[in-house]
């Protein structure tokens, strides 16, 4: 079977015979695009994965509640480095872009 180029990092690579149509290598960093790669086709083509994704992280986030609020107290330096990040003007330059920006929700 003739070599092929990885789809992620372009290296060459022989698929393996039982998967003739391989296009990652074997590669963890690969194998890892290859799986994020499938996740995102799956949330954009199949919209009873999307909604059960949904609501499976809805129902995680209801039984807990306090999750980010206890990972910034045991983080201090993550949630100082999101402080300085949202304070960027970079950041500030790239919110003005985004399609969201001036539009106000009722809360």
């Amino acid at each position: 079977m003739p070599e092929k180029l990885c789809a992620h990092c372009g290296s060459p690579f022989q698929p393996r015979p039982q998967v003739p149509s391989q296009t990652f290598c074997a590669d963890p960093v690969c194998q890892k695009a290859r799986r994020q790669r499938w996740h995102l086709e799956k949330l954009q083509a199949d919209p009873d994965y999307r909604e059960n994704k949904a609501r499976s992280q809805k129902a995680w986030l209801e039984r807990n509640p306090d999750y980010w609020r206890r990972y910034r107290d045991e983080n201090p330096d993550y949630a100082e480095r999101n402080r300085a990040m949202q304070r960027s003007p970079t950041r500030q330059a790239a919110s003005k872009d985004h399609p969201a920006h001036g539009i106000q929700t009722n809360r």
